[in-house]
């Protein structure tokens, strides 16, 4: 992926972050923003999505330590990316 091509799509994530603060991260937030990243292939971001969904309240109390959660197999590997799309719709 090239550096300009990352730079929008996190630009693209970047708006869908509300700018008051504390930040609200909501989950048609998140799930909007995994639609949006190019990091995440076009096939796991269902499972991905459905993750959020299902441990939303979790993932929200331990924003810090998701990777401490119960995760399937099948998105481990795309923890790092769900992790940075957290981060950024909360401004952290």
């Amino acid at each position: 992926m090239s550096d300009s091509n990352d730079i929008n799509i996190k630009a693209k994530i970047a708006e869908l972050k509300i700018t008051t603060y504390p930040a609200t991260i909501t989950l048609e937030k998140v799930t909007d923003a995994i639609e949006l990243s190019s990091d995440i292939p076009y096939d796991a971001k269902m499972a991905v999505k459905d993750f959020v969904k299902e441990n939303f309240e979790e993932i929200i109390k331990n924003i810090d330590s998701i990777s401490n959660l119960d995760v399937p197999q099948e998105i481990i590997e795309y923890l790092p990316e769900l992790i940075e799309i957290l981060k950024v719709i909360s401004g952290g």
